[in-house]
């Protein structure tokens, strides 16, 4: 294959500040993260209708999570938050795991919270962000 070629086919990195769409900002998880996330893990409506872990979450558990997922090298999952795009809120996650690169694969799930007042609907993000 030649330089050109190869140089063609490689596709940009996601910039650090994050991919958008219409309603929301895609970017990489950071460790300031967890203060949200940790709210959401204990919160009883969602922690039993969403998310996996049935006990409640200590802030430590969750740095310890969070700092494992920022760590890690396998390239076989990819966790990235959701902003708002108007304000920078954070309002979920999108989970990609089992990530297969060659066959441009994976198993994707995301969490949106819109519990929160002054929200403006996230389901919709789903369908703009083709998540």
């Amino acid at each position: 294959m030649s330089r050109q070629s190869r140089d063609q086919n490689q596709r940009e990195p996601l910039p650090l500040t994050g991919l958008a769409c219409k309603v929301a900002v895609l970017r990489p998880l950071r460790a300031a993260d967890r203060e949200k996330s940790v709210q959401w893990r204990n919160d009883p409506e969602i922690r039993d209708n969403v998310l996996g872990c049935r006990f409640p979450i200590t802030e430590e558990m969750e740095a310890d999570w969070v700092g494992a997922v920022l760590k890690d090298q396998s390239r076989t999952r990819l966790i990235l938050a959701i902003e708002d795009r108007v304000d920078g809120v954070l309002v979920g996650f999108v989970y990609l795991n089992n990530i297969d690169w060659f066959a441009r694969k994976a198993r994707r799930n995301a969490f949106v919270q819109n519990r929160l007042p002054g929200t403006r609907g996230y389901p919709i993000l789903i369908k703009y962000c083709d998540l």
